[in-house]
């Protein structure tokens, strides 16, 4: 039974909810500062300005995110600048990677369009291969990559919402092709709502309905649930896959800003569904093939 509860949302902004989480949770601190930083980063005009002018494929299949073969220009400086400012804050914590990250802050700018154009499209060879060039060990290099892709993921999601198509379906995010990092059982018609920790995409599906295989068969699925306060919180199991998403009951969407800090915050609910032999995809849903190309 899991009994430790975080608080991860209330009537305070995202930076005031952080410091909120680290006094809960001082153990989540490292990864927190860094979104903080994130989430500074993000109020970057340039972001708006890559997907003002993102070109998207023309031939994406009905299952393809709308991202899938998309051409995005991005302003090399602030790609830079976004990996090099999201390095220098990592090898300021006492993380056993710290000295290989400081060591590489002063050359972000080797690889700082591709290493985000590999964290998209959850490329891990590619991210492998920025690693090299950065001479980094590859995991941490991966940690700071898909963070420094969020400004621009969220900004392509505020641009695109309204294109996505309604009626989805599909268990990945129906713009970046991300696997959901939590669901929301949300209203008072407890609508399960799927919810992208990288762009903020939202979507529905049906509850009793496996998000990474397909499962429907209610004898395979299960859950792992206790109550906390101002709701409940579970881990929606599938014996079939032994995949997990954990849910949690809303009365509001969250911003996209509030997505990871949810997850992160129920951390507890990864261990005990891992203790049970549950996990998380790792592999990405289907290819994304986007291309960061310089901003004219």
């Amino acid at each position: 039974m899991v009994t430790r509860h975080v608080t991860s949302r209330g009537a305070v902004d995202p930076t005031g909810r952080i410091e909120l989480i680290i006094a809960q949770a001082p153990e989540l601190a490292p990864w927190l500062q860094l979104y903080r930083e994130v989430l500074a980063l993000s109020a970057h005009p340039g972001w708006e300005d890559a997907v003002a002018s993102i070109a998207l494929a023309t031939d994406r299949a009905a299952d393809q995110p709308l991202l899938t073969g998309a051409a995005i220009p991005l302003d090399r400086a602030l790609a830079t600048e976004t990996l090099r400012r999201l390095l220098t804050a990592a090898s300021d914590q006492p993380t056993e990677d710290a000295s290989a990250t400081r060591a590489a802050s002063h050359a972000a700018e080797l690889g700082a369009p591709f290493a985000i154009q590999a964290a998209i499209n959850q490329d891990a060879a590619g991210l492998d291969a920025a690693a090299v060039a950065l001479d980094l060990a590859p995991t941490a290099l991966a940690a700071i990559a898909h963070l420094a892709a969020i400004p621009l993921l969220r900004a392509a999601h505020r641009a695109l919402a309204t294109a996505i198509t309604p009626d989805w379906g599909q268990g990945y995010c129906p713009l970046c092709g991300a696997w959901p990092a939590v669901a929301e059982v949300r209203g008072l018609e407890s609508t399960r709502h799927l919810r992208c920790g990288r762009c903020g995409a939202d979507w529905t599906m049906p509850t009793l309905w496996c998000p990474f295989c397909g499962e429907h068969d209610h004898a395979q699925l299960g859950s792992l649930r206790a109550e906390v306060p101002g709701g409940s919180h579970q881990a929606e199991t599938c014996l079939t896959c032994r995949g997990y998403v954990k849910t949690m009951t809303t009365l509001r969407a969250w911003p996209a800003e509030e997505v990871p800090l949810a997850d992160i915050a129920s951390v507890e609910w990864d261990l005990a569904a891992m203790e049970r032999e549950f996990a998380r995809p790792d592999r990405s849903a289907m290819p994304l093939n986007v291309t960061i190309e310089d901003a004219v």
